[in-house]
């Protein structure tokens, strides 16, 4: 199980800080897959919590045809960001 994976290397990864351990490996693990709220708060950093903006906002503004899919469904997609904010 990879959650289990995770929770048991987030840990030996903070103590031995690899060079490969940074912001923007933190930001891909997704708040679900840690167990413990204290070991997600060692991985959320102001600088890890700007990647995380940084990549949902740039998933929002890249144009229809770069995410793969017609101007009318992305246009779809907008509209639900926008009313679920």
């Amino acid at each position: 199980d990879v959650v289990k994976w995770v929770n048991e290397k987030i840990p030996e990864w903070n103590e031995a800080q690899p060079e490969w351990w940074d912001a923007r490996r933190k930001a891909v693990i997704p708040d679900w897959a840690v167990r413990d709220p204290e070991l997600l708060k060692s991985i959320r950093s102001k600088e890890v919590v700007k990647v995380q903006e940084k990549r949902r906002n740039s998933i929002i503004n890249t144009a229809p045809e770069e995410q793969g899919m017609s101007p009318n469904n992305a246009g779809a997609i907008r509209r639900r960001s926008i009313l679920a904010d």
